[in-house]
């Protein structure tokens, strides 16, 4: 929690505009232990994910999306989109991610290399506007 909690507040030092998800706890039961476990499992992505494009699409803000996933989930708001907006959509796979299934419904998938990760992350140290700073986690 705290390693994501960091990398959020990165980001919006980047000027990145945040929408959280919602997480909702769940039980479960270890086999092993026979102890109560509790979980977070996330909740509604997809369905504001599909949304947002619906409203991005609908008001004429972009002509064109690129999804960062592996989650087939989106195909039907991808291929929706494509009927109502005649507007297309990509996808760039994580690393070490794709799918097949996406290749007939988008305009371009895109598998992204390990080494790009490498490239594109944050500086070690970075200013937060109250001048706090944010260290970059060994783990990122």
């Amino acid at each position: 929690i705290n390693r994501h909690q960091t990398y959020i507040r990165a980001l919006k030092t980047k000027k990145v505009n945040i929408e959280l998800g919602i997480f909702k706890e769940k039980y479960s039961k270890c086999y092993l232990c026979k102890k109560r476990l509790k979980r977070f499992e996330e909740k509604e992505t997809d369905v504001a994910i599909a949304a947002k494009m619906f409203e991005l699409f609908h008001n004429e803000k972009v002509d064109h999306i690129t999804l960062v996933t592996g989650d087939t989930d989106l195909i039907p708001a991808i291929k929706t989109c494509k009927i109502l907006y005649n507007k297309d959509t990509s996808v760039l796979f994580p690393y070490k991610r794709s799918n097949d299934a996406y290749k007939k419904h988008v305009a371009k998938a895109i598998k992204i290399k390990g080494d790009r990760y490498e490239k594109h992350q944050f500086e070690p140290a970075i200013t937060e506007s109250s001048e706090k700073i944010i260290k970059k986690p060994k783990s990122w």
